[in-house]
């Protein structure tokens, strides 16, 4: 969908309402999964987004309207018109379309960050902390101004603990676009009496922004700091950093519980982290269910393109809310395409729009000869090469054939393990049930029963402490492996960090995790590189 004056897009946002005051709205309670909308409305929606993109703003305005009165629930065509509306200062209206789709569909992001825009331009903290709220335990990882939202309505409630806690949130996800993080984390440090981070805090406002709409203030109060402070020189203004947790290295792992059912919570002190055989501080301990504060996950989908693949069956692109995105708001997911190359068709996010049109792409994908372990390496890597302090997981969807024509790509079958190994990202294949594919046997050795293709592409689960499905029906395979892996595999896995010792120095080292105690469980994976 189209967005003009009034954009969101990861996260950024222009609103030409943001000083208007409007009345607090209160968000519905849960609601059912809404319903298909009918072919009518559907057909309505597109006409109106198509004609926005060409400027007919009537036209747009009334398809929207239409689409809405065929089917009065839809969330989408309800949340086009509100950004119409806002677009155009007509802002009472537009409030009213947003809550009218967030009644129809609660989990429908769209209207959650124009909403709470409006909310911060009316001044109602208390209506904007739970549209924010609400939004971020959505979706927490692509929208950093949902979270500095959030923090302005906690500061102005009184809470600048939590105002903290969500201006660093924010600043963790982007340093570059909201120097309005500076100078709220400024007023914070203010308000506790702390001077001399207050100062350190509006200098880097300041140098991101010296003619920002705060910037006048912010210099009267650094100037009245000063005075304070006269004995203490005020640190130069700094280059802004990504996070303050940008040098944490973090190793996965599962224990499994040597009881079975037994439920299994470590700390700290059961567990010991070597660096190159020398014990380490834990930093941090987090089980992926039960602690979804600081670590967060990235869950990369590889789907195999060749025609074996894509003849099977529709990939069904509403699964992620039901089966992770409900129970583990810091998980996103990333796809990719792969056939005689691989192609990223979105990087790690939540948001349920961008994942689905990246789904229906992986059907557009032309099939060719299949690259398979190659992909594998090359994904691996590149997920890796992403924003540090984050635990990865990688599944391959494919009936587990390499053949590229000249046979390369079986050269890489160790690559793929070792790569993913090094990197600490336990791989998943998902061996596809297809009408024309190799079958493994159900039982006995895989490794001695199928191909060499086959056999590798089974293995790489046992070789990277990941799991190995066989036997999977296409059209129920993404449900099937995301439910299990929700189920059965995040609730025993840990995500362990500490502060390397000499950061900087480019050199890898090998990280190992283990139980102090081994008869708590039995724990796999916790290896990796680490490169510092």
């Amino acid at each position: 969908m189209r967005r003009a004056t009034l954009r969101v897009s990861r996260g950024r946002l222009h609103v030409a309402a943001a000083t208007l005051l409007l009345c607090a709205v209160g968000l519905p309670a849960q609601t059912p999964a809404p319903r298909t909308p009918p072919k009518a409305a559907r057909q309505a929606l597109n006409r109106a987004e198509e004609a926005e993109g060409k400027k007919r703003i009537p036209e747009a305005r009334q398809y929207y309207e239409s689409a809405v009165a065929l089917y009065p629930d839809y969330a989408e065509a309800w949340c086009g018109l509100g950004l119409l509306q806002a677009e155009h200062d007509e802002f009472a209206a537009a409030m009213r379309s947003f809550r009218r789709a967030l009644a129809s569909d609660p989990k429908q992001i769209c209207p959650y960050l124009p909403l709470a825009m409006l909310e911060h331009g009316a001044k109602d903290w208390p209506a904007l902390l739970e549209v924010t709220d609400r939004m971020l335990r959505l979706d927490s990882i692509d929208y950093p101004l949902a979270h500095l939202l959030n923090a302005v309505a906690h500061y102005n409630l009184g809470d600048y603990d939590e105002a903290a806690k969500a201006a660093r949130a924010a600043e963790a996800l982007d340093n570059r676009s909201f120097p309005e993080i500076w100078g709220l984390l400024g007023w914070v440090e203010a308000r506790r009496r702390n001077d001399a981070a207050a100062a350190e805090q509006f200098q880097k406002y300041l140098k991101a922004a010296p003619m920002g709409q705060g910037s006048d203030l912010i210099r009267a109060k650094l100037a009245q700091i000063a005075v304070g402070l006269s004995r203490v020189p005020l640190a130069p203004p700094l280059t802004p950093t990504f996070s303050v947790d940008a040098n944490l290295a973090i190793v996965q792992f599962e224990v499994i519980p040597r009881r079975r059912g037994a439920a299994l919570q470590l700390k700290p002190e059961d567990i010991e982290i070597r660096e190159g055989g020398v014990p380490q501080n834990v930093a941090i301990l987090e089980n992926a269910r039960e602690d979804r504060g600081m670590v967060p996950m990235e869950i990369s989908l590889l789907f195999d393109c060749s025609g074996s693949v894509t003849s099977a069956g529709a990939l069904d692109p509403y699964v992620f809310q039901e089966t992770i995105f409900d129970e583990y708001p810091n998980i996103s997911i990333a796809i990719y395409a792969f056939s005689d190359k691989l192609t990223r068709l979105t990087k790690p996010t939540r948001d349920a729009r961008v994942l689905k049109k990246a789904m229906d792409a992986v059907l557009t994908v032309p099939s060719s000869n299949t690259r398979l372990f190659g992909a594998i390496a090359n994904a691996a890597q590149e997920a890796a090469d992403g924003r540090s302090g984050v635990a990865r997981k990688m599944l391959i969807f494919s009936d587990g054939v390499s053949n590229s024509a000249d046979q390369s790509d079986m050269k890489l079958r160790s690559d793929a393990a070792g790569t993913a190994r090094r990197l600490g990202v336990p791989l998943y294949p998902v061996l596809l049930d297809t009408p024309d594919a190799v079958k493994p046997p159900r039982s006995g050795d895989v490794v001695d029963s199928v191909g060499p293709s086959l056999r590798s592409f089974a293995g790489l689960g046992a070789a990277t402490a990941g799991r190995a499905f066989l036997h999977i029906k296409p059209a129920t395979a993404l449900h099937e492996v995301l439910k299990f892996l929700a189920d059965d595999v995040l609730p025993n896995t840990y995500v362990a960090g500490y502060y390397p010792a000499s950061p900087g120095q480019d050199k890898p080292h090998e990280v190992q995790v283990v139980l102090r105690d081994r008869s708590k469980g039995e724990l796999t994976g916790g290896s990796r590189i680490v490169v510092h």
